[in-house]
């Protein structure tokens, strides 16, 4: 009783990659912290699922969904891999964009429109060793405006360069905002980088990538050594409201939640909202449900970071 007197009790929100990380950490010393995460899902892992397949109809009687793979820099990913008796396997990506001659190009053989762009991509190389040698200064610059400073083509960044790094990072629309350092680390930094650029087709012939074994499984057997470790781990539970955040700690109120209820969208179920009280709460959801969750507790600077990330 003592020992759980002194501990400060942590909550984490949030039971995908970032937040099964944390609570790894800190079950490294249970001396020091007692451990709580909550995730409104039925199971960990956040958006890295699985799902089961007809093995006679498909061949294999799983898929990944979500997150299927990554590059070998995904390094302390691949250690959870092994730590848990789980595997990458290693492959030759290939690439696709685009349709027809004035809009496909691929990392597999010749196209016409990286023939087109090949000025560009020649001058792309050099700028990304602009952007390292000023990087305090360009690099906080977005994309968009990168490449309407140095003069590129119009289509050479909606056609090749915006689907290439929505890809890799899942930026989507927002691409465009991406900073100039992140898109020159993903070339240039040997700690970061997903690929090599290659002046002749920007995208070298099938880079070496990652595919990742069974995601259900993995984040199953973590969970399990977790708990084994004294994490209370609840899954259908979901934060409602962040009620008090102060020096006294941190109240929030929960509530049941069925995310296969009403047609998957998911709905509060049993009882009405219980209030629990925890010593510190670290967040490992999107920026957009931390704000909603955090609602009039949030301060000023929350709210600008928060609100800020897309």
């Amino acid at each position: 009783m003592a020992l759980t007197d002194q501990r400060k009790h942590i909550v984490i929100v949030g039971a995908g990659a970032a937040g099964m990380a944390c609570a790894s950490t800190l079950a490294q010393h249970p001396e020091k912290f007692k451990v709580t995460m909550i995730e409104r899902m039925g199971v960990t892992g956040g958006q890295a699922t699985s799902i089961s397949l007809d093995k006679d109809k498909f061949g294999t009687d799983w898929m990944n969904n979500g997150v299927q793979g990554g590059s070998p820099i995904f390094k302390h990913t691949c250690e959870f891999f092994k730590r848990y008796g789980h595997e990458a396997q290693g492959i030759k990506l290939q690439v696709a964009f685009g349709k027809g001659k004035d809009g496909f190009w691929t990392n597999c053989f010749p196209s016409h429109l990286v023939e087109r762009f090949s000025s560009d991509i020649k001058k792309f190389g050099k700028v990304l060793k602009i952007i390292k040698w000023t990087m305090p200064v360009i690099g906080v610059i977005p994309i968009r405006i990168m490449l309407k400073m140095f003069f590129f083509s119009k289509d050479f960044g909606d056609k090749m360069v915006y689907p290439l790094i929505a890809l890799f990072l899942g930026t989507g629309n927002q691409t465009a905002n991406v900073s100039c350092a992140i898109l020159e680390r993903l070339f240039d930094d040997k700690n970061m980088k997903l690929w090599d650029y290659d002046p002749d087709t920007l995208l070298p012939n099938l880079p070496q990538m990652l595919t990742f074994p069974n995601l259900h499984n993995f984040y199953e057997d973590w969970r399990k050594d977790l708990e084994s470790k004294g994490v209370d781990i609840r899954l259908k539970t979901d934060v409602t409201e962040i009620i008090q955040r102060d020096a006294k700690g941190v109240v929030m109120s929960t509530r049941p939640f069925d995310p296969d209820a009403n047609d998957r969208k998911g709905e509060h179920t049993g009882p009405i909202s219980k209030t629990e009280t925890f010593g510190e709460l670290v967040m490992c959801v999107l920026a957009d449900d931390a704000l909603k969750i955090l609602g009039r507790t949030a301060t000023l600077k929350e709210k600008f970071v928060l609100g800020g990330a897309r």
